[in-house]
């Protein structure tokens, strides 16, 4: 698994996500070739940085609400 394999999986997919899709860690894994261990921490990662890049803007009840 590469981090290059892991952006290209994930700029495809959101080439064919339409508005209101959703997709679960296993599936996201497939598209990446990778685990979804890794997506986990991908996902923990980015959910990190928008709560210290948000949180003076939004309450942090809201915050929580993304997970």
């Amino acid at each position: 698994m590469s981090n290059q394999n892991i952006d290209l999986g994930l700029a495809v997919m959101c080439c064919y996500a339409h508005p209101g899709e959703s997709y679960n860690r296993e599936e996201i894994a497939a598209w990446c070739d990778c685990t979804k261990e890794a997506i986990r921490n991908i996902e923990a990662k980015a959910l990190r940085k928008l709560r210290v890049k948000l949180g003076p803007i939004l309450k942090e009840t809201d915050i929580d609400n993304l997970e």
